[in-house]
C-alpha cells in the first residue's frame, strides 16, 4: 500500500491526498492538490503491509512545479464537414493543465494527399 503525501513548499503539515491511501497501485494523480502553479511541492510515500502492520520509512521525492514538470500531452481534433465548410475542433487538455497554462496556444496544419503544407492557423 502507497500513502501518498504532497507537500506545498514551506509548509509544515503533509496533506493527506483523497484516494492516493491504502493504494496497490505504483501511481497516484496529484493534479488536484497540487494545481498552483506558483507553488512548489514534495511528495512522500511509505509501504505498509496490513498483515503484519510493518510499515517502511518515508520516501521522499525532490522537489517538483506544476508549472514546470506537468507533461503537456497532445491535444485531440474532430474534423466535420458543415454548409460553410470543414471544421476542426480541437478538444482542450485537462482543465488542471489548461489553469497552470494559461497562455497555451494551438497550431493547426493542413496538408494536401501530396504531402505539401497548404496552411497553418493559430489558436
Amino acid at each position: 500500500m502507497l500513502p501518498l503525501c504532497p507537500l506545498s513548499y514551506g509548509e509544515a503539515d503533509w496533506l493527506d491526498v483523497g484516494g492516493c491511501q491504502g493504494i496497490k497501485q505504483l501511481h497516484c494523480d496529484l493534479s488536484g492538490v497540487t494545481s498552483d502553479p506558483r507553488e512548489w511541492y514534495y511528495a512522500r510515500v511509505s509501504s505498509v503491509s496490513p498483515s503484519t502492520s510493518s510499515k517502511s520509512a518515508w520516501a521522499l521525492s525532490p522537489r517538483f512545479s506544476p508549472r514546470l514538470d506537468t507533461t503537456i500531452s497532445p491535444p485531440t481534433l474532430r474534423v466535420s464537414v458543415t454548409k460553410q465548410g470543414i471544421v476542426v475542433r480541437v478538444k482542450t487538455l485537462r482543465p488542471q493543465v489548461r489553469r497552470i497554462h494559461r497562455n497555451l496556444r494551438f497550431k493547426i496544419y493542413v496538408t494536401s494527399s501530396g504531402g505539401e503544407e497548404v496552411h497553418s492557423k493559430h489558436a
